[in-house]
């Protein structure tokens, strides 16, 4: 019995392991994939780089042949909403079920060779692949917001960018000169000017 209270011990510690993440902490070196609908129904996708000062900063296409990106800026005025797509990708679910199906089955074949009843251990260690399953049916396909964007909506979009505190002149300068551009590029309607 002791090996089972332990054994869904660490099951549980392992399926709530990423919990213990503090709100606005930022794991990821660049920001997420979005995709800006304006009002006249025009797409763009890009990098939500920052959320500031009423406009989205966003590393987009190159419409130039001198990069591969540029630094573009859409005033929120112009754009009906913004989804983040790095969420829709479920490609992944497989494999991270498949992982946990795997050290249940390890567990309960390590628990069956120490004379445990392994069809118990098995059934305990299954939980946490169950609730994977069920949190990753119910997260939220397109996480995103529609304007009008007020405080909450901005704080909540800063969360998916690159900078979420907000792009420094200088950090924008580095980002410019790396893509041998002057100024940052402005979007109207899905068309980028670069200056």
């Amino acid at each position: 019995m002791r090996l089972i209270i332990g054994m869904l011990g660490v099951a549980l510690t392992a399926q709530f392991e990423g919990c213990a993440v503090q709100p606005g902490i930022v794991l990821r070196s660049g920001g997420d994939s979005v995709e800006v609908r304006f009002r006249n129904g025009s797409r763009l996708f890009g990098e939500l780089l920052a959320v500031q000062d009423s406009s989205f900063y966003l590393l987009v296409p190159s419409p130039s042949k001198k990069a591969s990106t540029t630094v573009a800026r859409a005033n929120m005025s112009s754009t009906s909403s913004i989804a983040i797509n790095g969420y829709t990708e479920r490609a992944w679910s497989p494999s991270l079920l498949f992982l946990q199906l795997g050290a249940a089955g390890m567990m309960t074949i390590a628990a069956s060779s120490q004379g445990n009843d392994a069809g118990v251990v098995l059934g305990i260690l299954t939980v946490p692949i169950l609730v994977s399953a069920v949190l990753l049916e119910l997260t939220e396909a397109h996480p995103g917001e529609s304007a009008p964007y007020d405080k909450e909506k901005v704080r909540e979009l800063q969360m998916y960018a690159r900078f979420p505190q907000g792009a420094s002149p200088e950090v924008l300068a580095q980002l410019l000169h790396a893509r041998g551009q002057e100024a940052v590029a402005e979007v109207a309607n899905d068309i980028v000017i670069v200056k």
